[in-house]
């Protein structure tokens, strides 16, 4: 499907609602915002009893709407998976397109979102999905920019395992034409019913910005696996939150050493984001292959040779 020359209709804005859940999320809420609100017309957010002052944040926002949370047989992840399922509904009539999103998901095209969102409403697109990216930052960001024109760097989602590896999704759908979503746990899944067609070719991207540092990513895994219920827990659902902060630390230096640009912005720009990180990539595979090194049975491998010595003579 081609996107070159994407113009913008200037008669009338296309109608996006966004649909996102949010807890104790006020250190991203102004980078969701600020990367969001240039092109959806109306926000509806379900919180989850927030007490870092995301709810105030909020509220203050033009076009939200916030709406309040009912947890279903006390699974925080069960209530998001049926918000999901049937929030949007609300949109039907009022919406060109649906997105929905975690706060730490960002919905992203190299050209312009709302032109490209335009050209598949043209070609008659109903549903896209988002080629997953883990992201990585060396610090949690300070920048007033948004995330993906300053962290850019990031691992994509089928050359990695676990969690991380489930990140390409389905983020944006036109309300009018499917009937059902049919969400799975954390979107990871669906089975969208009615008028399903998909373009040729997948060109949004999902930057997930968990890895915003080590120390954050250990912090705000320790703050959801709080915010489990035990129905979660019996049914391992969200079961990467029980990691341990070691288990934590090295997942971040492997997407270091794994990662690459993402999000393009030139050469020059790109060389001198790979350069900053290069020093990280060499220390932590160094540590990575120490680590190896250490861990490695010398004294029962030195043992099965002597053995193996003495029997050979």
């Amino acid at each position: 499907m081609k996107t070159g020359g994407l113009a913008i209709r200037t008669n009338s804005r296309t109608r996006i609602h966004l649909y996102a859940n949010c807890w104790n999320e006020i250190r991203l809420l102004p980078y969701f915002m600020r990367h969001y609100a240039p092109f959806i017309t109306k926000f509806f957010i379900l919180d989850d009893g927030s007490t870092d002052g995301s709810v105030e944040f909020l509220t203050q926002q033009a076009n939200v709407k916030l709406l309040a949370a009912n947890r279903k047989g006390n699974s925080y992840i069960e209530q998001t998976r049926s918000f999901f399922n049937e929030a949007w509904k609300e949109s039907r009539h009022d919406a060109d397109w649906i997105v929905t999103c975690n706060i730490d998901e960002h919905l992203y095209h190299h050209h312009n979102i709302e032109a490209y969102l335009q050209r598949c409403q043209q070609d008659g697109i109903t549903i896209l999905r988002a080629n997953g990216h883990e992201m990585v930052s060396l610090h949690f960001p300070t920048t007033q920019s948004r995330l993906c024109d300053f962290l850019r760097f990031g691992v994509p989602a089928e050359k990695l395992t676990g969690p991380s590896s489930l990140l390409t999704k389905i983020m944006v759908f036109n309300p009018l034409a499917i009937e059902e979503m049919n969400f799975s746990v954390g979107r990871h899944e669906a089975e969208p019913t009615g008028r399903v067609i998909y373009p040729d070719s997948i060109e949004l991207k999902l930057l997930h910005y968990k890895f915003l540092g080590a120390d954050y990513a250990i912090q705000r895994y320790a703050e959801l696996r709080a915010g489990l219920s035990s129905a979660d827990r019996q049914n391992g659902r969200g079961s990467q939150y029980l990691w341990e902060a070691r288990m934590i630390r090295q997942n971040y230096e492997a997407l270091v050493i794994k990662g690459g640009v993402v999000a393009k912005a030139g050469w020059i720009e790109d060389a001198k984001l790979w350069l900053a990180f290069l020093p990280y990539k060499l220390i932590f595979f160094l540590r990575k292959i120490g680590h190896k090194i250490s861990s490695f049975p010398w004294p029962k491998v030195w043992r099965r040779l002597l053995s193996a010595g003495w029997r050979w003579r």
